[in-house]
């Protein structure tokens, strides 16, 4: 039986680099606008509005360049009059975490050009997901509240997805103490997810249906990949 133990720093794809390196850059300059006080809202052009989202003269806030932008954006720091970084700085720590020690397998078995088409479409996935989760939420209110998403979290969803399928009985360490095999892992998480999502508790401000999104989104374009010649890493 595989335990999994990701590798080195040093060794990071080119891919997975990549995209931690703009995402950080990302979270960076928004860090700067807010302590600046440019009053540059990037949320309003590059995160994931719903349909049916306005601003205050009516003008429809969704674009559809916003299911690619959304996966690069993390919450915290452009929401509010008073941005809370550390919120945003963790949001963006654990999806980058997860990218790297997940995705980096990934693209070194799949190759760049296969793994970059692989993690956006699982972030658009996810995207459209969140979207039919909120325009089905939002029918029949006479004024919708603007709803947005940000965050790679559905694209990490989809290569968690895929690993399961790829690695299922590969070991992971729950709090570094408890073995659980991939596949069990990736089952509990998903259903949590659909239970918090059906659940709506006040104040949740996660996009789980954009996490299912994306982790069926993984899961299908990995099947249909391998239909035919289904590989393992061990």
């Amino acid at each position: 039986m595989t335990q999994f133990r990701p590798q080195g720093i040093h060794h990071i794809p080119t891919v997975v680099r990549n995209i931690i390196i703009i995402n950080v850059a990302v979270f960076l300059l928004s860090v700067v606008i807010g302590q600046a006080n440019l009053h540059i809202d990037l949320s309003r052009y590059f995160a994931l509005h719903s349909l049916a989202s306005t601003d205050l003269l009516g003008n429809h806030l969704f674009r559809p360049w916003q299911l690619i932008t959304h996966m690069f954006l993390h919450g915290g720091t452009m929401f509010s009059d008073s941005p809370n970084y550390e919120e945003g700085f963790m949001h963006l720590f654990g999806n980058m975490f997860g990218l790297w020690m997940f995705g980096s397998l990934l693209e070194q078995h799949w190759g760049t050009k296969r793994f970059t088409w692989f993690y956006l479409l699982c972030g658009i996935g996810a995207g459209v997901a969140q979207l039919l989760y909120l325009y089905f939420q939002q029918r029949d209110m006479i004024q919708v509240i603007d709803s947005s998403a940000v965050g790679a979290s559905g694209a990490v969803f989809g290569i968690l997805g895929a690993f399961a399928y790829l690695f299922p009985n590969t070991e992971l360490y729950f709090y570094f103490m408890f073995p659980i095999k991939m596949k069990y892992a990736i089952a509990l998480y998903a259903a949590y997810e659909i239970y918090t999502g059906i659940k709506q508790s006040a104040g949740d401000n996660v996009a789980h249906f954009a996490h299912l999104g994306g982790l069926i989104v993984g899961f299908i374009i990995v099947i249909f990949w391998n239909k035919t010649n289904r590989k393992y890493f061990y």
